[in-house]
Protein backbone atom coordinates (compact mmCIF):
# COMPACT_ATOMS: atom_id res chain seq x y z
CA UNK A 1 0.00 0.00 0.00
CA UNK A 2 1.24 3.26 -1.06
CA UNK A 3 0.99 6.77 1.31
CA UNK A 4 -1.76 8.32 -0.97
CA UNK A 5 -3.78 5.12 -1.13
CA UNK A 6 -3.28 4.96 2.35
CA UNK A 7 -4.57 8.49 3.22
CA UNK A 8 -7.73 8.48 0.49
CA UNK A 9 -8.93 4.75 2.17
CA UNK A 10 -8.54 5.29 5.78
CA UNK A 11 -7.30 8.67 6.75
CA UNK A 12 -9.43 11.11 4.60
CA UNK A 13 -12.57 9.49 6.24
CA UNK A 14 -11.43 10.32 9.74
CA UNK A 15 -10.67 13.78 8.58
CA UNK A 16 -14.44 14.49 7.30
CA UNK A 17 -15.60 12.73 10.00
CA UNK A 18 -14.19 15.35 12.14
CA UNK A 19 -15.53 18.29 9.99
CA UNK A 20 -11.86 19.38 8.67
CA UNK A 21 -11.78 22.59 7.03
CA UNK A 22 -10.39 22.44 3.24
CA UNK A 23 -7.33 24.14 4.40
CA UNK A 24 -5.88 20.92 6.39
CA UNK A 25 -7.30 18.64 3.70
CA UNK A 26 -4.92 20.37 0.94
CA UNK A 27 -2.04 20.81 3.18
CA UNK A 28 -1.65 17.05 3.33
CA UNK A 29 -2.32 16.63 -0.25
CA UNK A 30 0.61 18.67 -0.80
CA UNK A 31 2.78 16.43 1.53
CA UNK A 32 1.53 13.24 -0.36
CA UNK A 33 2.56 15.04 -3.59
CA UNK A 34 6.04 16.31 -2.35
CA UNK A 35 6.28 12.81 -0.82
CA UNK A 36 5.75 11.39 -4.04
CA UNK A 37 7.98 13.31 -5.95
CA UNK A 38 10.73 12.53 -3.59
CA UNK A 39 10.18 8.82 -2.64
CA UNK A 40 8.18 7.89 -6.19
CA UNK A 41 6.05 4.35 -5.13
CA UNK A 42 7.44 3.18 -1.93
CA UNK A 43 5.35 0.84 -0.37
CA UNK A 44 4.59 2.16 2.85
CA UNK A 45 5.66 -0.72 4.65
CA UNK A 46 9.34 -0.67 3.72
CA UNK A 47 9.56 3.31 4.94
CA UNK A 48 12.70 3.67 7.24
CA UNK A 49 14.55 6.51 8.59
CA UNK A 50 16.41 6.71 5.79
CA UNK A 51 13.56 7.66 3.67
CA UNK A 52 12.85 10.36 5.91
CA UNK A 53 15.89 11.69 5.40
CA UNK A 54 15.61 11.64 1.75
CA UNK A 55 12.55 13.28 2.20
CA UNK A 56 13.58 16.02 4.06
CA UNK A 57 16.54 16.11 1.62
CA UNK A 58 14.19 17.09 -1.25
CA UNK A 59 12.23 19.77 1.02
CA UNK A 60 15.00 21.14 1.84
CA UNK A 61 15.87 21.72 -2.00
CA UNK A 62 12.48 22.68 -3.31
CA UNK A 63 12.38 26.85 -4.10
CA UNK A 64 10.37 28.77 -1.30
CA UNK A 65 7.50 31.41 -1.49
CA UNK A 66 9.54 34.20 -2.90
CA UNK A 67 11.66 33.98 -5.93
CA UNK A 68 15.34 32.56 -5.56
CA UNK A 69 14.39 31.09 -2.13
CA UNK A 70 14.43 27.34 -0.83
CA UNK A 71 11.84 26.04 1.23
CA UNK A 72 11.69 27.51 4.88
CA UNK A 73 12.38 25.03 7.66
CA UNK A 74 9.00 25.71 9.19
CA UNK A 75 7.35 24.62 5.94
CA UNK A 76 9.74 21.35 6.49
CA UNK A 77 8.16 21.01 9.73
CA UNK A 78 4.59 21.58 8.76
CA UNK A 79 4.90 18.85 6.18
CA UNK A 80 6.50 16.37 8.72
CA UNK A 81 3.82 17.23 11.00
CA UNK A 82 1.07 16.09 7.92
CA UNK A 83 2.92 12.92 7.67
CA UNK A 84 3.34 11.33 11.17
CA UNK A 85 -0.21 10.98 11.52
CA UNK A 86 -0.37 8.94 8.29
CA UNK A 87 2.25 6.89 9.41
CA UNK A 88 1.03 6.20 12.78
CA UNK A 89 -2.42 5.34 11.25
CA UNK A 90 0.19 2.55 9.12
CA UNK A 91 1.53 1.39 12.37
CA UNK A 92 -0.49 0.65 15.65
CA UNK A 93 -2.46 3.50 15.44
CA UNK A 94 -3.60 5.85 18.70
CA UNK A 95 -6.82 6.09 20.70
CA UNK A 96 -8.18 8.45 18.43
CA UNK A 97 -7.48 6.67 15.26
CA UNK A 98 -7.06 2.69 14.83
CA UNK A 99 -3.58 1.68 13.25
CA UNK A 100 -3.50 -0.84 10.38
CA UNK A 101 -0.59 -2.94 11.66
CA UNK A 102 1.35 -2.60 8.22
CA UNK A 103 4.42 -0.56 9.17
CA UNK A 104 6.10 -2.28 12.09
CA UNK A 105 7.80 1.40 13.87
CA UNK A 106 7.43 5.11 12.86
CA UNK A 107 10.46 6.15 11.94
CA UNK A 108 11.75 9.43 14.05
CA UNK A 109 10.78 12.48 11.74
CA UNK A 110 13.53 14.97 13.57
CA UNK A 111 12.06 18.00 12.60
CA UNK A 112 14.49 21.27 12.10
CA UNK A 113 14.37 23.84 14.02
CA UNK A 114 11.51 26.30 14.16
CA UNK A 115 11.84 29.44 13.34
CA UNK A 116 9.90 33.04 14.47
CA UNK A 117 9.32 35.95 12.98
CA UNK A 118 8.42 38.55 15.08
CA UNK A 119 5.25 40.85 14.05
CA UNK A 120 7.21 44.06 12.65
CA UNK A 121 4.11 43.81 10.16
CA UNK A 122 2.09 45.01 12.66
CA UNK A 123 0.81 48.16 11.28
CA UNK A 124 0.41 51.32 14.03
CA UNK A 125 -1.99 53.15 15.40
CA UNK A 126 -2.36 55.97 13.11
CA UNK A 127 -1.50 53.39 10.33
CA UNK A 128 -5.05 51.48 11.35
CA UNK A 129 -6.62 55.38 11.99
CA UNK A 130 -5.76 56.78 8.51
CA UNK A 131 -6.79 53.06 6.89
CA UNK A 132 -10.61 53.24 8.47
CA UNK A 133 -10.78 56.63 7.34
CA UNK A 134 -9.70 56.21 3.69
CA UNK A 135 -12.40 53.28 3.93
CA UNK A 136 -15.26 55.32 4.67
CA UNK A 137 -15.09 56.60 0.59
CA UNK A 138 -15.50 52.98 -0.45
CA UNK A 139 -18.17 52.22 -3.02
CA UNK A 140 -17.96 48.24 -2.58
CA UNK A 141 -19.33 45.97 -1.10
CA UNK A 142 -23.08 46.53 -2.61
CA UNK A 143 -25.13 45.89 -0.25
CA UNK A 144 -28.80 47.10 0.55
CA UNK A 145 -29.68 49.15 3.16
CA UNK A 146 -25.66 50.25 3.95
CA UNK A 147 -23.41 52.33 2.39
CA UNK A 148 -20.19 50.91 1.75
CA UNK A 149 -18.02 53.22 3.92
CA UNK A 150 -19.61 52.55 6.77
CA UNK A 151 -19.84 48.61 6.39
CA UNK A 152 -16.05 49.06 6.33
CA UNK A 153 -15.68 51.41 9.32
CA UNK A 154 -17.21 48.91 11.15
CA UNK A 155 -15.77 45.53 10.29
CA UNK A 156 -12.16 47.26 10.75
CA UNK A 157 -12.85 48.48 13.73
CA UNK A 158 -14.37 45.31 15.09
CA UNK A 159 -11.61 43.73 14.07
CA UNK A 160 -9.08 46.32 15.67
CA UNK A 161 -10.91 45.71 19.15
CA UNK A 162 -11.50 41.89 19.08
CA UNK A 163 -8.21 40.92 17.17
CA UNK A 164 -10.37 38.37 15.61
CA UNK A 165 -9.42 37.25 12.05
CA UNK A 166 -11.24 38.46 9.20
CA UNK A 167 -12.73 34.96 8.29
CA UNK A 168 -14.05 34.54 11.91
CA UNK A 169 -15.31 38.49 11.21
CA UNK A 170 -17.15 37.85 7.91
CA UNK A 171 -18.80 34.21 9.42
CA UNK A 172 -19.76 36.02 12.25
CA UNK A 173 -23.86 35.74 12.67
CA UNK A 174 -25.95 37.65 15.05
CA UNK A 175 -26.89 34.21 16.93
CA UNK A 176 -23.22 34.04 18.26
CA UNK A 177 -23.23 37.61 19.98
CA UNK A 178 -24.64 37.96 23.50
CA UNK A 179 -25.17 41.65 23.96
CA UNK A 180 -26.17 41.18 27.80
CA UNK A 181 -22.84 38.81 28.70
CA UNK A 182 -20.89 41.70 26.02
CA UNK A 183 -19.30 38.69 24.67
CA UNK A 184 -19.22 36.86 21.07
CA UNK A 185 -18.90 32.97 20.68
CA UNK A 186 -17.12 31.65 17.52
CA UNK A 187 -18.53 28.68 16.99
CA UNK A 188 -16.33 26.99 14.29
CA UNK A 189 -13.11 28.65 12.73
CA UNK A 190 -10.91 27.46 10.21
CA UNK A 191 -12.15 23.86 10.93
CA UNK A 192 -11.77 23.87 14.65
CA UNK A 193 -15.07 22.24 15.94
CA UNK A 194 -14.59 23.72 19.66
CA UNK A 195 -16.02 26.97 20.58
CA UNK A 196 -14.16 30.11 21.72
CA UNK A 197 -15.28 33.03 23.36
CA UNK A 198 -14.26 37.10 22.35
CA UNK A 199 -14.76 39.81 25.52
CA UNK A 200 -16.49 42.62 23.80
CA UNK A 201 -15.40 46.48 25.14
CA UNK A 202 -17.76 49.29 24.45
CA UNK A 203 -16.44 50.37 20.88
CA UNK A 204 -16.97 46.66 19.33
CA UNK A 205 -20.67 46.63 21.05
CA UNK A 206 -21.63 50.60 19.67
CA UNK A 207 -20.30 48.91 16.23
CA UNK A 208 -22.60 46.03 16.43
CA UNK A 209 -25.62 47.46 17.69
CA UNK A 210 -25.31 50.44 14.76
CA UNK A 211 -24.93 47.34 12.39
CA UNK A 212 -28.02 45.55 14.35
CA UNK A 213 -30.05 49.15 13.47
CA UNK A 214 -28.66 49.34 9.98
CA UNK A 215 -29.24 45.55 9.16
CA UNK A 216 -33.01 45.67 10.22
CA UNK A 217 -32.15 42.31 12.38
CA UNK A 218 -34.59 39.94 11.19
CA UNK A 219 -33.00 36.17 11.28
CA UNK A 220 -30.42 34.76 14.07
CA UNK A 221 -28.52 32.94 11.39
CA UNK A 222 -28.03 36.09 9.11
CA UNK A 223 -24.09 37.23 9.01
CA UNK A 224 -23.21 40.03 10.91
CA UNK A 225 -20.73 41.77 8.34
CA UNK A 226 -22.76 40.11 5.27
CA UNK A 227 -19.74 39.94 2.25
CA UNK A 228 -21.16 39.11 -1.20
CA UNK A 229 -18.20 38.70 -3.35
CA UNK A 230 -14.92 36.96 -3.73
CA UNK A 231 -12.21 37.08 -1.14
CA UNK A 232 -10.20 38.18 -3.57
CA UNK A 233 -12.38 41.43 -4.16
CA UNK A 234 -12.34 42.07 -0.53
CA UNK A 235 -8.39 41.69 -0.65
CA UNK A 236 -8.31 44.02 -3.46
CA UNK A 237 -10.31 46.26 -1.96
CA UNK A 238 -8.60 46.75 1.25
CA UNK A 239 -5.24 47.27 -0.71
CA UNK A 240 -6.47 50.16 -2.44
CA UNK A 241 -7.81 51.55 0.60
CA UNK A 242 -4.28 51.75 2.32
CA UNK A 243 -3.17 53.03 -0.98
CA UNK A 244 -5.12 55.61 -0.39
CA UNK A 245 -4.58 56.54 3.50
CA UNK A 246 -0.77 56.92 2.36
CA UNK A 247 0.67 53.66 3.62
CA UNK A 248 4.00 52.88 2.17
CA UNK A 249 3.62 49.62 -0.38
CA UNK A 250 6.20 48.16 2.19
CA UNK A 251 4.21 48.45 5.06
CA UNK A 252 0.83 47.43 3.49
CA UNK A 253 -1.02 44.97 5.27
CA UNK A 254 -3.53 42.33 5.46
CA UNK A 255 -5.84 42.41 7.73
CA UNK A 256 -3.59 40.57 10.15
CA UNK A 257 -1.65 43.66 10.44
CA UNK A 258 -4.34 45.15 12.82
CA UNK A 259 -4.65 41.91 14.56
CA UNK A 260 -0.99 41.81 15.24
CA UNK A 261 -1.47 45.92 16.53
CA UNK A 262 -4.06 44.13 18.92
CA UNK A 263 -1.58 41.40 20.20
CA UNK A 264 0.87 43.26 21.12
CA UNK A 265 -1.01 45.99 22.83
CA UNK A 266 -2.47 43.39 25.20
CA UNK A 267 1.11 41.52 25.66
CA UNK A 268 2.73 45.24 26.80
CA UNK A 269 0.07 44.67 29.83
CA UNK A 270 -0.63 41.23 30.18
CA UNK A 271 0.99 38.35 28.19
CA UNK A 272 -1.20 35.75 29.45
CA UNK A 273 -3.95 37.62 28.15
CA UNK A 274 -3.05 38.41 24.75
CA UNK A 275 -2.20 34.28 24.52
CA UNK A 276 -6.09 34.21 25.46
CA UNK A 277 -7.55 36.68 23.45
CA UNK A 278 -5.44 35.62 19.95
CA UNK A 279 -6.55 31.98 21.14
CA UNK A 280 -3.16 30.18 20.97
CA UNK A 281 -2.50 27.42 23.26
CA UNK A 282 1.11 27.79 22.99
CA UNK A 283 2.41 31.52 24.31
CA UNK A 284 5.49 31.05 21.77
CA UNK A 285 3.14 31.51 19.13
CA UNK A 286 1.43 34.84 20.44
CA UNK A 287 4.99 35.93 21.78
CA UNK A 288 6.73 34.99 18.12
CA UNK A 289 4.26 35.89 15.59
CA UNK A 290 1.53 38.24 16.81
CA UNK A 291 3.40 40.64 18.82
CA UNK A 292 5.75 44.04 17.85
CA UNK A 293 8.84 43.69 19.94
CA UNK A 294 9.01 47.15 19.92
CA UNK A 295 5.98 48.32 20.45
CA UNK A 296 5.33 46.17 23.53
CA UNK A 297 9.20 47.41 24.84
CA UNK A 298 9.34 50.86 23.56
CA UNK A 299 7.06 52.70 26.10
CA UNK A 300 8.63 50.76 29.00
CA UNK A 301 12.33 51.74 27.68
CA UNK A 302 11.31 55.20 26.77
CA UNK A 303 9.79 55.74 30.39
CA UNK A 304 13.32 54.65 31.99
CA UNK A 305 14.65 57.60 34.39
CA UNK A 306 17.98 59.06 32.21
CA UNK A 307 20.99 58.06 33.89
CA UNK A 308 22.98 61.11 32.48
CA UNK A 309 20.48 63.47 34.57
CA UNK A 310 21.21 61.44 37.82
CA UNK A 311 24.89 61.54 37.47
CA UNK A 312 25.12 65.43 36.69
CA UNK A 313 23.39 65.88 39.88
CA UNK A 314 25.31 63.55 41.87
CA UNK A 315 28.49 65.74 39.58
CA UNK A 316 26.75 68.63 40.86
CA UNK A 317 26.56 68.29 44.50
CA UNK A 318 29.88 66.68 44.89
CA UNK A 319 32.13 70.18 42.59
CA UNK A 320 29.03 72.64 45.26
CA UNK A 321 31.73 74.84 47.91
CA UNK A 322 31.13 72.83 51.04
CA UNK A 323 28.69 75.00 53.59
CA UNK A 324 29.94 76.02 57.12
CA UNK A 325 28.47 73.54 59.71
CA UNK A 326 25.47 74.07 61.12
CA UNK A 327 24.98 74.48 64.82
CA UNK A 328 22.99 71.78 66.52
CA UNK A 329 21.26 72.51 69.39
CA UNK A 330 21.62 69.51 71.79
CA UNK A 331 20.25 70.74 74.70
CA UNK A 332 18.17 73.79 75.93
CA UNK A 333 17.41 74.59 79.02
CA UNK A 334 17.13 77.32 81.69
CA UNK A 335 18.49 77.87 84.34
CA UNK A 336 18.79 80.97 86.72
CA UNK A 337 16.76 82.96 84.23
CA UNK A 338 19.79 82.73 81.98
CA UNK A 339 19.93 80.26 79.03
CA UNK A 340 22.21 77.53 77.83
CA UNK A 341 22.84 76.42 74.76
CA UNK A 342 24.98 73.38 74.30
CA UNK A 343 26.58 72.94 70.53
CA UNK A 344 28.89 71.23 68.45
Amino acid sequence: MQLRELYEKHYLPMLQEYDTSPRTIREYETTIDAWENALGTLDIAEVKKKHIVAFKKYLAACPGKKKGTLMSTNTIRKHLRMLNPLLVTASNGTRRCKGLGILKEVPYLDPPAETFRNATDALTLEEIAAWIAAAKTSKMPPIAGIKAGIWWENLLTFIYNTGIRIGSALKMRWSWIDFEFRTLEIRKENGVKTAYTVTLNNEAIEVLTMMFNISGYTEPNNHVFNWTMNLRTLYRQAERQQKLAGIPKNRRSKFHGIRKYFGSEITSKNPAAATKALRHVDPKVATNYYTNQRQVSDPFVNAITPIRKTIDLIDLQKNSPTPPPTPVLLHHYTACNTEVIVMF
